[in-house]
């Protein structure tokens, strides 16, 4: 028995060296997690490396089963199970972004040649974009698809309350005090239940990783994503980045993709319509077009555009929902309104009144308030305000993603100074500069009249 699996694993190193598309797979050692791991390679002619990074669940290295022909035709492919899922070994290991990089790093320097270009889908996107950011050396470019694990944990939770519109009360009907207020506390119940008051310390304690998530490294992988801050890593990256994103992604909203592409330097979105978390098996033949055609083709820098704040229109939408993109205004007042949406605009103000607004890739630049929220909930993605307050709010909810704020007097305030006026707001990856305070914010927050940001 042991004699015919040598003559199976020479056969393969045979061919790996004579064919004209060599491939070889078996189980290597790797000394990060002191693991096993299952490890796919082929293509070793060719002087360009692709290393491919899945998501959670018990696929692993096969989801990339349709897109691993192709780029063998003109690249040196690395594919793996990474350790703790699929047929690689399963430990009770501190399966952190930060460690998932190291290990990264050292397929990177043992295994491949050439520029290295890296491919990672859900949690493979995550810990792609986390290399590059933090110890991206030798890595040319790179491609990240429905990724995961950006938002801050409050954010990513909130996903899963009923708070849009056709799920929820009609918000012109239903004071937003209501809806906030459902807000926190089944933010606070559903964080509470997801992971403990030390889950810091429960992540890097064995035992405990053991005893609260029974050792399972797909549930230790995703609270170890879920609690990593990617503020300022994503600005750090410096290669050539595509974004594909499946249109209707049910597990990581779009919303993802549109703030990567704003945070991102010099990266290009792809939108696959109606398609879902995972492009590479529904629509495997466009999927494989859009990679093989952005990896072949001369890497391009995407410049963002310098918007113009000299139009002086006014864009009022009352009892209604609207939809305004890429334009200029001096202000844009929605009133009433249970779905609007803000796409690519400049403004000197924007006023939005017992209404649920999003607000997507857009400047806005102020000698007085940025954008001011009454008695609503507001999504701000991927998006600029420079203000002498830049975010004025008055019993709201506020959603900040991937948003750089400026305040003069504050970055943040709520407007309403009285006994328990409060609003929320949620941070996530974004950057504040202000007299109270300076630097990244991944949380969530309560603001009152005494307590500005």
């Amino acid at each position: 028995m042991l004699m015919g699996v040598l003559a199976v694993f020479f056969s393969l190193c045979i061919s790996d060296l004579r064919g004209d598309t060599p491939r070889r797979e078996e189980f290597i050692h790797e000394p990060v997690f002191n693991s096993t791991i299952y490890f796919y390679e082929s293509g070793r002619q060719h002087a360009e490396s692709v290393v491919l990074l899945h998501g959670t669940g018990d696929e692993g290295a096969r989801v990339w089963k349709n897109l691993i022909p192709e780029l063998e035709k003109k690249y040196h492919v690395l594919a793996f199970d990474l350790p703790g899922f699929a047929r690689s070994s399963k430990e009770t290991q501190m399966y952190s972004p930060k460690n998932y990089a190291t290990f990264i790093d050292w397929i990177v320097k043992k295994h491949t040649k050439g520029p290295v270009y890296i491919i990672g889908h859900s949690l493979g996107g995550a810990l792609s974009l986390y290399y590059a950011g933090t110890q991206s050396k030798g890595l040319a470019r790179l491609i990240v698809i429905d990724t995961a694990g950006i938002l801050s944990r409050s954010a990513f939770l909130k996903n899963f309350i009923n708070v849009k519109p056709n799920r929820f009360l009609d918000l012109i009907n239903t004071p937003v005090s209501v809806i906030q207020n459902y807000i926190i506390a089944h933010l606070e119940s559903m964080d509470k239940d997801l992971t403990p008051e030390n889950n810091d310390q429960a992540l890097t304690s064995q035992f405990l990783r053991k005893k609260l998530y029974g050792g399972d490294p797909g549930k230790i992988a995703a609270m170890a994503l879920l609690n990593t801050d990617f503020s300022g890593i994503l600005e750090n990256i410096h290669v050539p980045t595509l974004i594909v994103w499946g249109e209707k992604d049910a597990v990581v909203p779009l919303r993802v993709g549109r703030i990567l592409e704003w945070m991102v330097p010099g990266s290009d979105l792809r939108i696959m319509p109606e398609v879902g978390h995972s492009p590479m098996i529904d629509r495997p033949d466009e999927f494989n077009r859009i990679v093989m055609e952005w990896l072949t083709a001369p890497p391009k820098r995407k410049e963002r555009i310098t918007p113009s704040f000299t139009s002086d229109t006014v864009f009022l939408c009352e009892d209604k929902d609207c939809v305004i993109t890429n334009g200029s205004y001096d202000r844009i007042e929605i009133k009433n309104s249970n779905n609007t949406q803000i796409v690519n605009v400049a403004a000197k103000h924007i006023r939005v009144e017992k209404s649920i607004v999003s607000i997507e890739g857009s400047s806005i630049m102020s000698n007085d308030i940025g954008v001011k929220v009454i008695d609503s909930v507001a999504n701000i993605s991927g998006c600029s305000i420079d203000a002498n307050i830049a975010v004025l709010t008055s019993n709201s909810s506020v959603d900040l993603a991937g948003v750089k704020l400026t305040g003069k007097t504050a970055a943040v305030r709520e407007a309403a100074l009285k006994s328990g006026a409060k609003s929320t707001v949620i941070f996530s990856v974004s950057k504040i500069k202000s007299p109270f305070n300076d630097g990244y914010k991944h949380e969530i927050k309560v603001v009152t009249g005494n307590n500005p940001y």
